[in-house]
Order: C-alpha cells, then sequence, then structure tokens
C-alpha cells in the first residue's frame, strides 16, 4: 500500500504539470527521482525533495513561478509578492513538534535577510503522512468522502496531539502552515486502491486585512484539491 501510495503521489504530481502546460523546475524534479523510493532514509532528499516538488506545483499552477536557492526549499514569485516555503517531513509523533518549530524559524530567518524588493511572507508546508501511517496502510469507507472526512480527522488530531503549540514567535509575516495528509483509500463498489490528498490549513493569528488576504490566497492554492 506504501508503495502505491508513492505511485499515485508521483501520478498526481506529474498530471497536473501535464494539464496545466507547466514545465517543472528540472532541477527540483532531478533532486526529487533522486535516491530510494519510501521512507527508507531520513535525510534531506530524494523523498523530501520530492514534497518540495508538490508544493511548487500548487503555486505554479495559479500563476506564480519558482526559483530554488540554498536558503529555502522553495521560493513562489507572482508580481510584486514572494513566499517563502519551507517543506518537512515527519517521520516521528515525538519529534514532530521540534521539526515545525525548525521550520519556523527557519522562515524566520530567511525573512531577517530578504531583500525589499518585494513583499515578502513565509508559509510552512509539512507532510505527516509517514509518521501517521507506520501501523495501518489504508482507509476504508462506504464512499470517498467519508475516507476523506476519516483522514481529516485524524490529521486535526494529529496536529492538536503531536503539533500544537510548537512555535510562539512574533514574526507575522509567516502566515500559515499547511499539514498536508497523502492517504489511500479502498471505498465500497470500488476495486482499486485510490489516493488522496488533504490538507489541513491554519492561518496564523494577524490583523483583519492580511488574514483575509491568507485566506483569499489559501483558498486560491488548495483549489486543486477539490477537482
Amino acid at each position: 500500500m506504501r508503495l502505491w501510495r508513492e505511485i499515485h503521489e508521483l501520478t498526481f504530481v506529474m498530471t497536473v504539470f501535464k494539464d496545466n502546460d507547466i514545465l517543472p523546475p528540472i532541477d527540483l524534479l532531478r533532486r526529487s527521482f533522486d535516491g530510494k523510493p519510501l521512507e527508507e532514509y531520513k535525510d534531506e532528499s530524494g523523498r523530501n525533495f520530492f514534497l518540495q516538488l508538490r508544493a511548487a506545483i500548487y503555486f505554479l499552477r495559479i500563476g506564480y513561478r519558482i526559483e530554488l536557492s540554498n536558503d529555502c526549499d522553495v521560493i513562489a514569485i507572482r508580481k510584486h509578492n514572494r513566499i517563502f516555503i519551507e517543506c518537512k517531513r515527519l517521520y516521528s509523533e515525538k519529534k514532530a513538534r521540534d521539526r515545525v518549530r525548525m521550520c519556523y524559524q527557519q522562515l524566520e530567518t530567511r525573512l531577517a535577510s530578504a531583500d525589499r524588493h518585494y513583499g515578502n511572507l513565509g508559509l510552512a508546508w509539512v507532510d505527516p503522512s509517514p509518521a501517521m501511517q507506520k501501523n495501518y496502510f489504508v482507509y476504508t469507507a462506504y464512499s470517498q468522502a467519508g475516507a476523506r472526512h476519516a483522514a481529516r480527522m485524524d490529521l486535526v488530531f494529529f496536529w492538536r496531539q503531536w503539533i500544537a503549540k510548537a512555535y510562539e514567535g512574533n514574526e507575522r509575516r509567516i502566515f500559515a502552515v499547511i499539514l498536508q495528509m497523502v492517504w489511500p483509500s479502498w471505498v465500497a463498489g470500488t476495486t482499486q486502491v485510490v489516493t488522496g490528498f488533504t490538507s489541513y490549513v491554519l492561518p496564523e493569528r494577524t490583523n483583519f486585512w492580511r488574514l483575509w488576504k491568507a485566506r483569499r490566497l489559501l483558498g486560491e492554492i488548495m483549489s486543486i484539491e477539490e477537482e
């Protein structure tokens, strides 16, 4: 089931590039396919680069261009707006809070050193699938909607139990954290496993105007999961 999930995740990413006539960032694509499949290693290569590629396509699809640097996983730019995106895969529940805290600290450092040619924002993109699915492999339900609801409830529970209050900083430009789960399901009336992508989006506390703009942007980005 894990291998099936990996194949479907790859298919999902490449289909978005194809259907929207988007050229993938070649360097990131090359890094993503370097290394072993599944969660056989825990360094910042291979599967972790694929998470960066997955995050990048959400922005590529709505007209952002993507840049890569050694200081940040993904940089999305559109007009006068620039978003620094830090990606983290979680392999352990007990280390989840520290990993998310590290993600915020990296964003804070990057924003502090960024030039002001653009309006700079920070976004944390976290995939807890490896940590959450160590003891089970597939969701079963009467419908795909039921499986998605179960996955979302697990995602919310994981956040509250293992990550909540991971960071209490003052950098208001870090406008949200996206907790994204990749989950396989097998529902009634079907003969195959289907992989879904469910995100739990948490806009940070900020002033009303910035929160409204953040919610508009997040809704635009996440519309890909509704299709």
